[in-house]
């Protein structure tokens, strides 16, 4: 699968930053690109991981690869 496109997988959102980066890490030996971003909420650094971007059926290969790596709530934005 190859990053191209603007769509991408949301895998979770971690309130700490081992979680993110272990599930970054994950993807990455799945073949995936990565992409996490950090944000401030009540007072917490939340980061959000994703894979992607994909175009296409490469969206949807992806989406099927990371839920059945066990990231069973991952989803397209």
């Amino acid at each position: 699968i190859k990053a191209s496109g603007s769509r991408y997988v949301q895998v979770g959102v971690f309130g700490q930053a081992e979680g993110a980066m272990a599930t970054a890490r994950r993807l990455q030996g799945l073949g995936l690109p990565v992409r996490m971003s950090t944000r401030q909420k009540s007072g917490r650094t939340l980061r959000t991981v994703v894979a992607g971007p994909f175009a296409g059926a490469d969206l949807n290969k992806a989406l099927a690869r990371v839920r059945g790596a066990g990231f069973s709530d991952a989803f397209v934005r």
